[in-house]
């Protein structure tokens, strides 16, 4: 079942002014145009490069283009709508697009989030416990790529259906979970979020 406020359209915080300057947010957008212009293209050349070399491959090179294509996708589906807020020195797309812009931050930063921890576990038997080098395999490899993409997608989708939810934060022009709320269903996910999602990974790397 979808979150209440996410089908509530009465919901007004859409349209507040922004909370900075124009002139600062303008900077920021501008900072924005370039990092999407390197996320895009950066990252879209080192994909081509690994996915043109398939004789040279090895497991590493999985994560890497995992990671290329989640920073991809947050370049090309993400930075835009915050691009065009910030210059505009409001938000401008609704209820509804600050969900999914939020989702989409959510979702592939937690993903690359748990792409790096598998890889420094990865790194860890190669180098540290080369006992364990069975363990680094292109199928170990797809298989900790598909568990990252799952449990991002988790982070991600919960606030849609009503395990806290995507509101405006900072100066109003992009989208996040609630931070600021003090009820169970807000604290709890951030709770866990912060424990599994951070914590938790950190000790890993």
């Amino acid at each position: 079942m979808l979150s209440p406020l996410f089908l509530n359209l009465s919901h007004n915080e859409w349209t507040q002014p922004a909370l900075a300057s124009c002139q600062i947010l303008k900077w920021i957008g501008v900072y924005l145009c370039f990092t999407f212009i390197c996320g895009v293209g950066l990252n879209a050349i080192i994909i081509v490069f690994l996915l043109q070399n398939k004789h040279r491959r090895s497991p590493i090179d999985i994560f890497i283009i995992a990671l290329c294509f989640t920073d991809l996708l947050d370049a090309m589906l993400g930075i835009p709508l915050t691009l065009t807020s910030n210059l505009s020195c409001r938000w401008l797309y609704g209820k509804y697009l600050c969900y999914y812009e939020g989702f989409i931050t959510y979702f592939v930063g937690m993903v690359g989030l748990y792409i790096l921890t598998a890889l420094s576990l990865n790194r860890y038997w190669k180098i540290v416990k080369p006992g364990k080098a069975q363990y680094v395999t292109f199928q170990t490899a797809y298989i900790s790529v598909f568990l990252s993409v799952i449990a991002g997608l988790f982070w991600a989708i919960t606030p849609v259906f009503g395990w806290n939810n995507y509101k405006l934060e900072g100066a109003l022009t992009t989208c996040s979970i609630c931070w600021q709320e003090r009820s169970f269903n807000v604290m709890s996910y951030n709770i866990l979020m912060f424990v599994f999602g951070y914590i938790i990974p950190l000790i890993v790397m």
